[in-house]
């Protein structure tokens, strides 16, 4: 199914679609900002956000995972 995503990747703000089928997970088409940003923070994000084809979720811990290779992992903010 195709749902909406917006966020920040660090610096600049991102928006647009995902799409999400099991474990399945892709960003096909994020519109970002084009700030200047200091450090590769927002690009090293993008470039996750850009290769992730799998995710897993449990507790609070979000894992991105392309081709069995860990991408990333998130933890949520116990605040939200």
């Amino acid at each position: 199914s195709v749902m909406k995503v917006s966020g920040s990747n660090g610096c600049n703000r991102i928006m647009g679609d995902f799409t999400n089928e099991g474990a399945s997970l892709s960003f096909p088409m994020l519109a970002t900002t084009r700030m200047a940003c200091p450090g590769d923070v927002a690009g090293r994000v993008d470039r996750v956000l850009n290769e992730v084809s799998e995710y897993d979720l449990r507790e609070d811990i979000l894992s991105m995972i392309s081709d069995d290779q860990l991408l990333a992992t998130w933890l949520r903010d116990k605040n939200d």
